[in-house]
């Protein structure tokens, strides 16, 4: 499993890598010069431990400084991950020296040919631990030698988009554009969407008036169903004020004169004041009884003479 994570990382750190390096050429297409003509000395010196960024700083200056092999101090430096990489030379470098604008190689010792001088160098995990000038290589070693493998970053040099992105400026103008990108979104998506809500309303209104006086000639023929529904439903109750007027009269003599004085009608239930002579109570009541449509009756005498309050509540 570690082998095959191992894998899928080096896998994904070199298509990242290949990623920076487009980037990287697009915005800056012109390459760093490489000296491959000026002999210089490598020395490689891994850090010491529990030193602050600033203190770190000085020490490789420090160290620039005390391992330089000749009265001059020209030299070119790279910091890695793991520590101090510096090439001394007698004289001005012209550019990057071609050991670290090579690739790196794979662990081992090797003898790579460059421009005008051989080198026996040991990689270490894509490190330069040491490299020498082959002054007189042996013909075995001539054989052997590997031209210097180079690409548009050497292992030693760095992005120009890495340096740049260590300024302030670099991230203000990274935050300028992100803001102007994300400013030109929100007003494309709106735009978009005012476009979407004027060509919904166009067709919107366009369907009114295609569907608009059906909608009307449905709504005045549904208003006029259910008024009829509500009548014809009115008919069928038990309570239907005109039909518990007439069952109410059928509780009263037919013999005599009997004067309606007012009806109250609530609750399905008619309150009739009724006046009239020598009312029989009790056939009322009984009458009442035996109609399966009236749930209680009653009657009571009122204030006035002869008058009478009749009280009939329906199922």
């Amino acid at each position: 499993m570690s082998t095959l994570s191992s894998s899928a990382f080096s896998t994904f750190a070199s298509t990242g890598a290949r990623w920076l390096d487009a980037i990287d050429r697009a915005v800056w297409p012109v390459q760093s010069e490489v000296d491959n003509e000026t002999l210089t000395h490598y020395f490689y010196q891994r850090y010491p431990k529990n030193l602050s960024t600033d203190e770190l700083k000085q020490w490789c200056q420090l160290q620039a400084e005390v391992l330089a092999p000749f009265p001059t101090s020209y030299h070119y430096m790279h910091r890695s991950a793991q520590g101090l990489h510096v090439w001394f030379s007698p004289s001005p470098l012209n550019g990057i020296p071609e050991t670290a604008a090579q690739s790196a190689m794979s662990n081992g010792r090797h003898v790579v040919k460059g421009e005008r001088y051989h080198y026996l160098q040991t990689w270490q995990d894509n490190i330069l631990i040491s490299c020498f000038e082959l002054q007189h290589p042996s013909q075995q070693q001539t054989q052997d030698a590997v031209d210097i493998p180079t690409q548009h970053y050497g292992w030693a040099s760095e992005r120009k988009l890495a340096s740049h992105a260590k300024t302030p400026l670099f991230w203000a103008g990274v935050s300028s554009v992100l803001f102007v990108v994300t400013m030109l979104f929100i007003a494309g998506s709106a735009l978009m969407t005012s476009s979407q809500t004027a060509l919904l309303s166009a067709k919107s209104d366009e369907l009114s008036e295609l569907v608009g006086p059906k909608l009307n000639e449905q709504s005045t023929l549904t208003a006029y169903v259910n008024r009829v529904n509500h009548i014809t439903g009115l008919q069928r109750e038990n309570a239907f004020l005109p039909e518990a007027i007439a069952i109410a009269f059928t509780l009263l003599p037919s013999s005599q004169r009997i004067t309606v004085q007012s009806i109250l009608w609530q609750n399905n239930s008619l309150n009739l004041d009724i006046q009239g002579n020598a009312i029989d109570i009790t056939s009322i009541i009984a009458e009442a009884e035996n109609n399966e449509q009236i749930l209680r009756a009653n009657i009571r005498p009122q204030g006035n003479e002869d008058t009478w309050v009749l009280e009939v509540a329906f199922q």
